[in-house]
């Protein structure tokens, strides 16, 4: 599975964070909904027909027990917090004076958007970097974070203006702007509010 490698450097007087937290796609639970049968388990071999077959996506068929749900009937375990139900955002790694450096991963392969429980100050200097690969669909296949630069697919950008593709942030909340990471982005904090990531692919 692809992943991007958020590095994290924030310069300020204080952070605010909170380490674990529940899973925001899951809400929990540690199971999501099986999307290869739509939570029913099983789906019918062809439309109109009553004949079905079990989900070989969120059972599994053991000789001595036969089939079963691991995560129960219609569910899979949650990709994000793999089944536990709680996720740690961000790891303070490193602290010197007002410099904070904190280091955490995102799938490269979900097109939502992705929040974190750092609260970054207005004024604040950020920098992130970035590095892994990012997995478009079929036939554009794995671009780095910087998103396809020689363009193309603008069509399926969820953010209009940026690469397709590219990591992109904002701070604080629906109502701002997002702006382009690609691999590395420095900046000062034009307002207060928690730090948010997003890979530009509504197709995801």
């Amino acid at each position: 599975m692809n992943r991007v490698l958020i590095i994290l450097f924030i310069f300020s007087s204080s952070i605010l964070t909170s380490q674990v937290v529940v899973c925001p796609e899951c809400n929990g639970d540690g199971t999501l909904e099986c999307d290869d049968c739509n939570g029913y388990g099983e789906y019918r071999n062809y439309e109109g027909s009553n004949v079905t077959s079990r989900c070989t996506n969120c059972s599994k068929n053991n000789f001595l027990i036969g089939i079963s749900y691991p995560h129960g009937r219609g569910r899979v375990k949650c990709y994000e917090c793999n089944g536990i139900g709680k996720i740690s955002k961000s790891i303070n790694i490193y602290r010197d004076g007002n410099k904070y450096m904190f280091e955490f991963e995102i799938l490269g392969n979900v097109g939502r958007i992705r929040y974190t429980d750092i609260y970054i100050s207005r004024g604040d200097r950020v920098v992130i970097r970035s590095r892994g690969q990012v997995k478009l669909g079929f036939f554009v296949g794995s671009v780095n974070t910087e998103g396809m630069i020689n363009g193309g697919y603008e069509s399926y950008n969820i953010v209009s203006g940026a690469y397709h593709g590219s990591l992109l942030y904002r701070i604080g909340n629906a109502n701002d702007t997002w702006d382009y990471v690609g691999d590395r982005t420095d900046i000062i904090a034009k307002n207060s509010g928690y730090l948010e990531l997003l890979i530009n692919d509504k197709r995801l």
